[in-house]
């Protein structure tokens, strides 16, 4: 599927259609109320929404993505005051202040480094806390496809919160399939490009002397399509998909095996006791030599199973994520175990 005149038509009158029928239905999000706009990457849809806010008071969660750190600094560098708040802890999410005058708040359902994920009643708490005119935008590139949320109910009320998502991780789709989500009662002009007006291109309009038009279905895109094989494959890949619920609850018990037969505990142990409300994604505290080990583990023949080293710097350790899926069996879990005693990270002490 390539970008040819007739391709381009199947872009945008049937595989788009039907790729915003998938994610709606595995965010649980109705198409009456809420709208998507699809583009090459996550960073993408973060720069045009502080282009459009031009926040001069910015408040962001602690380690939050490089990405949204990245943006946040630019407005740092023009002259707004950037606020931080420490989100993703192992403990639970305690109400806090949002600075006053805050116009732009930024954090992720699922962080990155460690996986920690804000259940239902802490995303709530920290959206009540929250002005209606101020701008919330909900990372949610670590969650899509990972996490079971009806986020319906959570953003029924709430048009000033965007979600900004990507299929590049647990879903597996690849690159250039990023995405927006907001109610459609969002009155933002956002500062986006020429495909957000596909219908003025018949008359060659793209705005008029003081003003953006727009499609409101393609409100907050970019230019030129970036990846339309990655994006039927999507299309195809969610529409086919159990629900991720049924995904979670099966990779939870891979969870409940792995940790029963190493005896290890995830850097959001606690979290994880209380609830199985958590990433399919472990994290464990780990030193220096976690990149050999993961160089050794991806040697080793096991199918299926992700694994990443990441540098805590606040705690000054590194952390070994492993990943797995609805794709693992139990004999993966096995094999993995067998290559983490043999290489060390599980001594005799944890049996």
């Amino acid at each position: 599927i390539g970008k040819s005149p007739d391709n381009i038509r199947l872009y945008y009158d049937e595989i788009l259609p039907n790729l915003k029928k998938a994610v709606f239905k595995h965010l649980q999000l109705s198409i009456e109320d809420f709208q998507i706009c699809f583009g090459s990457n996550a960073s993408e849809f973060f720069s045009r929404v502080v282009d459009t806010v031009k926040p001069e008071s910015i408040l962001i969660a602690e380690n939050e993505f490089i990405s949204s750190q990245r943006y946040a600094t630019i407005r740092r560098l023009e002259g707004a005051e950037i606020h931080t708040v420490s989100l993703y802890k192992n403990e639970q999410i305690k109400r806090f202040p949002i600075p006053p005058n805050t116009d732009l708040v930024i954090f992720s359902h699922v962080d990155s480094s460690t996986q920690v994920c804000i259940n239902r009643d802490e995303m709530e708490m920290i959206l009540d806390t929250i002005k209606p005119e101020c701008t919330v935008v909900i990372d949610i590139v670590q969650s899509f496809f990972n996490v079971p949320v009806d986020w319906s109910t959570i953003l029924q009320d709430r048009p000033n919160v965007f979600l900004i998502g990507s299929m590049i991780k647990h879903s597996r789709c690849g690159e250039g399939n990023a995405f927006i989500v907001y109610h459609k009662t969002n009155k933002l002009e956002p500062k986006s490009g020429w495909t957000a007006y596909l219908s003025g291109l018949q008359s060659n309009i793209t705005s008029t002397t003081d003003k953006l038009l727009y499609d409101e279905r393609y409100k907050w895109n970019g230019g030129t399509p970036c990846n339309i094989r990655n994006t039927y494959i999507a299309w195809k890949t969610l529409e086919l998909a159990p629900s991720i619920s049924s995904q979670h609850s099966y990779v939870m018990n891979l969870h409940s095996y792995f940790k029963q037969e190493s005896k290890l505990k995830c850097v959001d142990e606690l979290r994880r006791t209380e609830s199985d409300y958590c990433s399919n994604t472990m994290c464990f505290w780990c030193d220096e030599s976690v990149k050999e080990l993961i160089y050794n583990l991806e040697k080793s023949g096991i199918t299926g199973i992700d694994y990443k080293s990441v540098c805590d710097k606040a705690a000054n350790r590194y952390i070994i994520r492993i990943g797995m899926g609805i794709h693992n069996l139990k004999s993966d879990i096995d094999l993995l175990i067998f290559r983490l005693r043999e290489a060390g990270f599980i001594s005799a002490s944890n049996d």
